[in-house]
């Protein structure tokens, strides 16, 4: 079979997956599923977001293939099972870009990005979709923790003077830490994270490769 004269773009890639798929195409294709393409799809975001923080152009290009790839075959999932197109979910994505941003596409003037954000949580929750309180599960744990802090917490209860005597608590009461004790340490200091605008991950991420540096020295 000769490479087939596709289109340069989002359906071109899918009908490229759709050969790949057919009865004349790869084994290997043909044996994928939604689900057994989740740990790809989560894997190709990681190399992306490290390509990003490394300014690495070429490599930002390639793993943006990667991802957009991965995103294809979801979308030929979709299509197999009769639910859904290319078509149909770029007019969905536009119709909540447009609902999402009444302060850009209406009269509605908000000041700042918070209050874009508060807005943009309003929205969600005003809206019938099921999925609009939902948090991810398979988020990075302190991000996790962080989304379900800021869900669950009463924020006029919150402090971060009030989050450090809960952390020096833990700490103090015990010599040693069992795993309860260390998971509510950790879920404390991404609350203290949260309230101070410290990004957790990227934090611990940033100690971790200046550890490295200086012991590969």
């Amino acid at each position: 079979m000769n490479f087939p004269n596709l289109e340069s773009n989002l359906e071109g890639v899918c009908n490229l997956i759709q050969i790949l798929r057919s009865e004349d195409g790869c084994p290997w294709d043909q044996e994928q599923t939604s689900n057994s393409l989740t740990k790809h799809l989560i894997e190709e975001s990681y190399e992306l977001v490290e390509a990003i923080e490394n300014d690495d152009f070429e490599n930002i290009e390639e793993e943006i293939g990667d991802l957009l790839l991965n995103l294809s075959y979801q979308i030929v999932f979709l299509k197999e099972k009769k639910y859904s197109n290319e078509s149909t979910l770029i007019k969905k994505l536009f119709t909540k870009i447009h609902t999402r941003h009444p302060h850009v596409f209406s009269d509605l003037k908000l000041k700042d990005s918070t209050a874009v954000e508060k807005n943009w949580q309003k929205i969600k929750s005003d809206s019938n979709n099921s999925n609009a309180h939902s948090i991810p599960k398979y988020l990075p744990s302190l991000y996790l923790a962080q989304k379900v802090q800021k869900k669950y917490t009463n924020s006029d209860l919150e402090s971060e003077s009030n989050t450090l005597l809960d952390i020096k608590r833990i700490i103090n009461e015990k010599e040693t830490l069992n795993s309860d004790k260390l998971g509510e340490l950790l879920y404390k200091l991404s609350n203290y994270a949260r309230l101070t605008n410290v990004d957790p991950e990227q934090t611990l991420k940033n100690y971790i490769n200046d550890f490295v540096e200086l012991n590969n020295e």
